[in-house]
């Protein structure tokens, strides 16, 4: 599955128990998820499974959000945030925070660091 959704809008290994409407497998990118559930009027978010592509649509009944690893959860709507503060500033400091992942799941490193070994 491609992670083709800016990065602020994902909860990394979150899961969000129960309240399913349908779950849709094999699914090739969480936009196309994120796009099925804008079209159910009764989804508020998606949970994604990126090893194995598949997308479920969430309602609102969903349980609280538990950690899960492999496992990413997108809210249908960004943030409540005027559109103004939810533009890229580029006097900011916080680097990649509108940045699109679209390299396939399988290919990304998660919670991973290499100390001392910066190219400058």
């Amino acid at each position: 599955m491609i992670i083709d959704v800016p990065a602020d809008r994902i909860e990394r290994s979150r899961d969000y128990p129960n309240g399913g409407i349908v779950t849709k497998i094999p699914i090739e990118s969480l936009s196309s998820c994120l796009k099925l559930c804008s079209n159910e009027p009764k989804c508020v978010r998606i949970v994604a499974v990126p090893s194995v592509k598949r997308c479920v649509l969430k309602g609102k009944s969903h349980e609280k959000g538990v950690n899960r690893v492999g496992f990413i959860s997108v809210s249908v709507k960004p943030d409540s945030k005027p559109d103004s503060e939810n533009k890229p500033d580029s006097k900011s400091n916080k680097q990649g925070k509108n940045m699109i992942i679209d390299v396939p799941a399988d290919r990304i490193e998660r919670s991973r660091d290499y100390p001392n070994g910066g190219i400058v």
